[in-house]
């Protein structure tokens, strides 16, 4: 039986061939708890970091959602699929590229917006995208603005390019791939796909899981729910303040802080406020 106060981040090494859903649906089955969520969906056939967020900590999800994530893809050329990655089918065939261009990487991290694969989990009217895809359903996907902080090649031989990418929320790998098939004059398809860092937090630190890994394991690979909001500064209340602010209520206090701070009483975590003109404002109460 679980520990009712169940509550942190867990960091996972997703594998392939499950979607991010089907690992939380494994998490309920072992720590035998409902309230779990995951930040920054992986597709089913990619591998790499998924944050999971337990019990309190779930409603700290807005605060990971919006940071950089980091991947290696190798892209396959000469194919073009309605996915975008090779668990589709072929709808478009070219040849295979040349040489890359002069300043190659510094063309791709010029790239500032890109227009979203019709098989993915956007909303379009109500609806998720990729249901609608399935459906047959005539989708029209607009663009959206994204930034590419960093881009590696790691090897080129014609028929494949294997890269890492910094990119910023909301950005898909998988259409990235085939904007550089683009530009080398060709289609091309993500072959393989591996998120390595999320949110700061590597592939190093991440738990593998299966159906029998045992409720010990993933329990002591738990967390603090803070841990998310490192980059945050931090502040310490008083009993009174800390009164306050349990009960919502804003707290007149100097601070030279600005914006959302992380905040504790007697050492320990409880919650989220935004501080502004030395005004106290409760965001998230434990």
């Amino acid at each position: 039986m679980q520990e009712p106060s169940l509550s942190g981040v867990l960091l996972v090494d997703k594998p392939a061939g499950i979607s991010s859903f089907g690992v939380i649906a494994r998490l309920r089955k072992i720590l035998k708890i409902k309230k779990i969520g995951h930040c920054g969906t992986l597709d089913n056939f990619a591998t790499g970091v998924l944050i999971i967020l337990i019990g309190k900590a779930t409603r700290l999800a807005r605060f990971v959602s919006n940071q950089d994530k980091v991947y290696e893809a190798t892209i396959l050329f000469g194919e073009k699929t309605n996915t975008a990655d090779i668990t589709g089918e072929i709808v478009e065939t070219g040849g295979l590229p040349s040489d890359l261009p002069t300043d190659f990487e510094g063309k791709v991290l010029a790239i500032s917006s890109q227009i979203p694969p019709i098989f993915s989990a956007i909303k379009v009217e109500g609806k998720r995208a990729y249901a609608l895809a399935r459906d047959g359903k005539e989708i029209e996907m607009k663009p959206r603005e994204i930034k590419i902080f960093e881009f590696k090649v790691g090897s080129f031989d014609k028929q494949r390019l294997n890269y890492t990418a910094r990119v910023s929320k909301g950005t898909y790998i998988r259409t990235l791939s085939e904007d550089i098939a683009g530009m080398l004059g060709t289609v091309g398809t993500t072959e393989n796909l591996r998120r390595t860092e999320c949110a700061g937090f590597g592939i190093e630190k991440c738990v593998t899981i299966d159906d029998g890994t045992r409720y010990e394991v993933i329990r002591d690979r738990i967390l603090p729910a803070d841990v998310l909001l490192k980059d945050f500064p931090e502040m310490t209340l008083t009993q009174e303040e800390y009164v306050c602010f349990k009960n919502g209520n804003f707290i007149e206090k100097k601070s030279d802080k600005n914006g959302f701070t992380r905040m504790y009483y007697e050492q320990l975590f409880v919650g989220v406020s935004s501080v502004e003109q030395e005004m106290v404002k409760p965001q998230i109460v434990f």
